[in-house]
């Protein structure tokens, strides 16, 4: 099953579940999925170049972690792909804040320099990509939003799950709502409770289609079964979505 990651889908994914940093004077982009759903970040690999890590969890309610990390002169083509269509505030500035940098080494396309000067300026960088992690997000136009974008943040950051006997509900999470907020606004259903976005009954199974052929392997498989439950199946088609969830989301 392949995935045609276009920029809204790609930052959709990267707003829900992407980090940035300089790590050892380097850009580098990281995204974590359990390894359950590894075939949600194999995509970004193929497409972008980078390498994949697998991460043993001590918690044994939790899967292990596989991480997609791309640096250097791929990271900085990809959050160049990336940026226009991103929409937490805080993550388009720190994104913003590295793309405008004038350190070759910075992007991996340079030698590397050690001057004072330089290494100064490489760690206020970095102290300003924390600050910009931390701040709040702005509001988000709910017009901005594309079904493209909603399907890689679902990706990410979302769960298909049971509502009643023989329905099921679903799920986007994330701790800073106002993408959330603008979600519903967009899809113009669901309630907000906390940092979850919720969707029952007919406005699920309407999101589930409007979202079906932009979603990730994983995440389109668990929408697909959803989709095809009945009464007399539902059972059987839950027990499959959840041996293909990574059980922090259970």
């Amino acid at each position: 099953m392949t995935w045609d990651l276009t920029p809204n889908i790609a930052a959709g994914f990267f707003d829900g579940d992407g980090t940035v940093d300089i790590v050892r004077g380097c850009i580098t982009a990281r995204i974590a999925q359990s390894c359950r759903n590894r075939d949600n970040i194999v995509p970004f690999m193929s497409m972008f170049g980078g390498s994949l890590y697998t991460y043993a969890s001590n918690n044994p309610s939790r899967d292990s972690t596989c991480e997609w990390t791309i640096r250097g002169a791929k990271a900085y083509e990809f959050l160049k792909f990336i940026e226009p269509s991103l929409l937490k505030s805080s993550k388009r500035s720190q994104i913003s804040s590295i793309l405008s940098t004038n350190f070759e080494d910075l992007r991996g396309i340079g030698k590397s320099v050690h001057s004072k000067s330089i290494l100064v300026e490489r760690q206020r960088t970095k102290e300003l990509l924390k600050v910009l992690k931390r701040s709040n997000d702005n509001p988000v136009d709910p017009s901005v939003i594309t079904d493209e974008y909603a399907a890689g943040f679902f990706t990410a950051e979302g769960c298909v799950a049971r509502k009643t006997k023989n329905t099921f509900r679903i799920v986007f999470s994330q701790k800073d709502n106002t993408i959330l907020h603008a979600l519903r606004d967009h899809f113009r259903c669901g309630n907000i409770n906390g940092h979850r976005f919720e969707l029952t009954g007919s406005n699920a199974l309407r999101v589930m289609n409007i979202m079906l052929s932009f979603l990730g392997p994983v995440k389109r498989f668990q929408v697909e079964l959803a989709l095809s439950a009945t009464k007399d199946n539902f059972e059987h088609i839950y027990t499959q979505i959840q041996n293909t969830k990574g059980r922090q989301l259970m």
